[in-house]
């Protein structure tokens, strides 16, 4: 006996197939375009005014649980200030040099 595969299963087989391939395309996208989005948020405060202030709670709340961590003040002094003006108000050299690029 000898199977004939049937052109219409054929068909929708690779349909599935290419629809599976997507829907996993689509979710990394969907993480991409959220992060985007929160980026933009971060850094202009007229997107959406009430995210970037909770975003700003959470900067601090983070801030000070990784200084109260062993070794979090190192952590810190190691990776910069993180673009937040200093005593004297000057920005870190990559956040000025964004802010350059912007204008």
């Amino acid at each position: 006996m000898s199977f004939q595969p049937n052109p219409a299963e054929a068909r929708f087989e690779k349909r599935n197939a290419r629809a599976l391939t997507a829907r996993k395309w689509a979710r990394g996208l969907k993480l991409v375009l959220a992060g985007l989005c929160l980026t933009a948020i971060w850094q202009e405060r007229a997107l959406y005014p009430v995210m970037h202030d909770r975003m700003q709670a959470v900067y601090v709340h983070g801030m000070d649980w990784i200084e109260r961590m062993e070794g979090g003040s190192s952590y810190l002094t190691a990776m910069g200030d993180f673009g937040i003006k200093d005593n004297s108000g000057e920005h870190d050299a990559l956040t000025r040099a964004l802010l350059n690029m912007r204008q």
